[in-house]
């Protein structure tokens, strides 16, 4: 190799479970004793900051990798204000660019956690008598017969500080989803034909109606999730919630899975952080979200 020429093309593999620092040794072809090192430093991609209760995980290639499987535990928050209703959960959502997107369209699969009314189909308890969660599929802009609306399966009734272990996985053609109480050992389950339509987007949600007001974090733990294909990088959400805070994630299974310790969807820990900040820099501190009491952090 003449040590004052560059190659025009260099082919290499990234090992696809790996992010951080690598070093690769590159040997001409003609003359095995030249050598070249290379150093390449493997990141996650970028972090945008989101709307409050909102993180997203979502692979590169929304057109090829899909979802198959997504486990999260939810615990279940303390009762809040008889005013509203509030929606918690975790959920999949397929890409405008994903397998078979239309005819159904932009719906999503979520075990939801409700407080208040709701248009889940079921027996639904007294509004604000308890937190109560059932399996659902809801899709409002849809007009393929059988995909519209609010679907679901049978609902129960939990109780503040159970924890909800949502499993959504793909089998066959069929997206199976079960709730399973772990503290009574009770479970819902709910299943549902996407007529092949691909899942690229993980979502974990606050959804607030009519001026519904939670008081606490809502926490997410020990959270896997499985593509169908290596995605390494997508083990880092891509937008979060500006007070939601998350544990880093740990790529398993030769890159197709993600396991995440935790996810605090307004964290008051971290709410209150910020609080003091802007108090500090402009002097008050003005936003429409939900207000955290003392000592919760």
């Amino acid at each position: 190799m003449d040590r004052h020429s560059s190659p025009s093309m260099w082919d290499g593999t990234f090992p696809v479970a790996s992010l951080g620092q690598m070093t690769f040794m590159i040997t001409a072809n003609e003359d095995s004793s030249e050598t070249a090192m290379l150093v390449v430093n493997v990141t996650s991609p970028p972090v945008t900051s989101g709307r409050y209760g909102r993180e997203i995980f979502a692979a590169h290639d929304l057109s090829e990798t899909k979802i198959t499987a997504l486990i999260t535990h939810l615990t279940v928050p303390e009762k809040p204000l008889a005013q509203g209703t509030l929606f918690l959960w975790p959920g999949l959502q397929p890409s405008p660019r994903s397998a078979n997107f239309n005819p159904i369209g932009n719906g999503v699969l979520q075990p939801v956690l409700s407080w208040g009314r709701s248009c889940s189909p079921g027996n639904q308890p007294s509004a604000y008598s308890t937190w109560w969660v059932s399996a659902q599929y809801v899709n409002i802009t849809a007009k393929e017969a059988g995909f519209t609306g609010c679907q679901g399966g049978p609902i129960m009734l939990v109780t503040p500080g159970d924890v909800l272990e949502m499993a959504m996985s793909l089998d066959g053609d069929i997206w199976r989803q079960t709730v399973k109480d772990l503290n009574t050992q009770q479970s819902v389950a709910f299943d549902m034909r996407l007529q092949g339509q691909d899942q690229n987007y993980a979502l974990f949600k606050i959804e607030r109606w009519n001026r519904a007001v939670l008081s606490s974090g809502v926490m997410f733990t020990d959270t896997t999730i499985t593509w169908s294909d290596p995605q390494p990088m997508a083990c880092s959400p891509r937008s979060i919630g500006e007070s939601d805070e998350y544990s880093p994630g740990i790529v398993t299974n030769g890159g197709r899975q993600c396991t995440i310790k935790t996810i605090i969807l307004e964290s008051p820990r971290v709410f209150w952080r910020l609080q003091s900040l802007r108090k500090r820099s402009y002097g008050k501190y003005q936003e429409e979200v939900p207000k955290v009491p003392a000592g919760s952090s």
